[in-house]
């Protein structure tokens, strides 16, 4: 834990902290129960640890995932005002989540809650954006898995100005949740395979004619 300030910390969970803890990166970004308990045991930890108190304090935590499986947890409060103070209990924490934009160019999974949604995606893509897609991307495979479809990207090239653009087309219909080749390959693993080699391209244009 690092402060940032009097009213901000910064928490970085690695992959060996959140394998003590028992946590799913997947499960970690997808179920807000299991998540609140955790950000609020952090929280205990960094009062005593530090003195940041969150007590009658309203309180944002941003979760980042970061292409290497971590996360970096930023904890942000808003002091209330003196005539405002009482001894009621915390409230619930609202956790904004970011999900790194940022592509790895060795994976990224992006998961679509139906294959209509992937479908979608690739019916809203111009073609001049395919071409794009297929300079920029060596590989792209779907699979369904636990009843969702996931988008394997891998080798992505480092385009600064395609990896923001890609990110923002795929976003309306799906959404990124892990850079982990662990997952990936757990996804491999236990997934059906769909579409291979091409997948986002073979959507764009296969299915259109």
């Amino acid at each position: 834990m690092k402060n940032f300030g009097e009213n901000k910390i910064r928490i970085i969970l690695d992959i060996n902290d959140l394998a003590e803890k028992n946590i799913d990166f997947h499960e970690f970004m997808s179920n807000p129960i299991d998540s609140q308990s955790l950000f609020l045991d952090m929280l205990d930890q960094a009062e005593k640890e530090i003195g940041f108190v969150t007590k009658d304090c309203k309180i944002m935590i941003e979760a980042l995932a970061m292409s290497n499986g971590s996360f970096v947890l930023t904890v942000t409060r808003v002091l209330p005002d003196a005539d405002k103070i009482n001894n009621t209990p915390r409230k619930k924490i609202k956790v904004k989540r970011k999900i790194n934009t940022m592509l790895s160019a060795s994976c990224a999974i992006f998961e679509f809650s139906s294959f209509d949604n992937f479908y979608d995606y690739g019916c809203s893509l111009s073609a001049h954006f395919c071409d794009l897609i297929n300079k920029n991307i060596g590989l792209s495979k779907l699979y369904l898995y636990n009843s969702k479809y996931y988008l394997i990207v891998e080798k992505v090239k480092e385009d600064a100005n395609f990896i923001k653009s890609f990110s923002s087309s795929i976003s309306e219909f799906g959404r990124l949740v892990s850079n982990s080749n662990t997952y990936k390959n757990k996804i491999i693993e236990h997934g059906k395979l769909v579409l291979k080699k091409n997948a986002i391209f073979a959507c764009s244009t296969g299915f259109k004619k």
